[in-house]
């Protein structure tokens, strides 16, 4: 078995010292497939772990001839290879945490009109990201899969998943600023309650000005149960818009996944 091992390696052109690649092998599948299995364009929670793991080793090897197992292994006690797969799987922890936060918003921008139009009612599940949503909450995420794979993002972000060990090399730690770090998390996250409310921001107009058309009824007429009344129209109304709205919406999220997908990749190269 392990001579049949050595002669792929070396078939591969990966050199014949076995122990040297299976430990930078270890260490780069750890990144790979933690930032795989978290990202929801690659089936999420929704693929089983068989079909993630095959798929992770298969970039990992890919990916291997570039990372120079030879030289990386050489001096690697157990205890450093420890500390730098506790390192790789940090590494692609954040990265698959940050790509499914776009998600999340366009998820979140869906949940703010269905409340608006009185109908927040959580009952579906994203299988993608194990979450329940509502029904617009949930169509919203499903489009988004659809657009970000029409172009191209999981290319884009298997490019910039192999540009990250360039960044945050096997056999390096990550230096970075924390002060800045912190900062542009922090920008991360206030662009996602952006993008909810950019995207939510035609059907919320829209049933804002249903409320006022409706407080204004409840002046003229006192004893009309304006609640009663109102929630059929802008369950249907609210849906309505966001129906003729849908081309602006889907143009919008193809730029913001583009946008966001670019600030993941400079929080990534400022790990160097």
């Amino acid at each position: 078995m392990l001579g049949t091992l050595k002669g792929i390696i070396e078939n591969l052109g990966l050199g014949s010292d076995v122990n040297a690649f299976s430990l930078v092998f270890g260490l780069a599948l750890a990144r790979i497939v933690m930032a795989v299995s978290l990202s929801p364009f690659f089936g999420g929670n929704a693929a089983s772990g068989t079909i993630k793991m095959a798929f992770a080793m298969m970039l990992t090897l890919l990916l291997m001839p570039g990372l120079a197992p030879g030289v990386l292994a050489s001096g690697l006690s157990p205890l450093l290879f420890i500390i730098l797969l506790l390192k790789e799987l940090t590494v692609g922890l954040t990265i698959g945490i940050l790509c499914q936060l776009i998600f999340y918003a366009v998820q979140t921008a869906g949940a703010l009109v269905d409340t608006a139009r009185g109908m927040d009612q959580p009952g579906l599940t994203t299988p993608q990201l194990q979450s329940n949503a509502s029904v617009l909450a949930q169509m919203k995420f499903q489009m988004a899969l659809v657009l970000f794979l029409t172009v191209n993002g999981h290319l884009i972000y298997l490019r910039g998943l192999a540009q990250s060990f360039e960044h945050v090399p096997l056999r390096g730690f990550v230096h970075f600023d924390s002060g800045a770090a912190v900062e542009r998390v922090a920008a991360l996250s206030g662009q996602l309650f952006v993008v909810a409310l950019q995207l939510a921001a035609p059907v919320l107009v829209a049933l804002f000005l249903v409320d006022v058309c409706f407080a204004a009824l409840a002046k003229i007429a006192p004893r009309m149960n304006v609640y009663a009344e109102s929630q059929p129209v802008k369950a249907l109304g609210g849906l309505a818009v966001l129906l003729l709205a849908i081309g602006l919406i889907a143009t919008r999220m193809q730029e913001v996944l583009g946008a966001f997908l670019s600030e993941v990749y400079k929080f990534v190269s400022g790990l160097a």
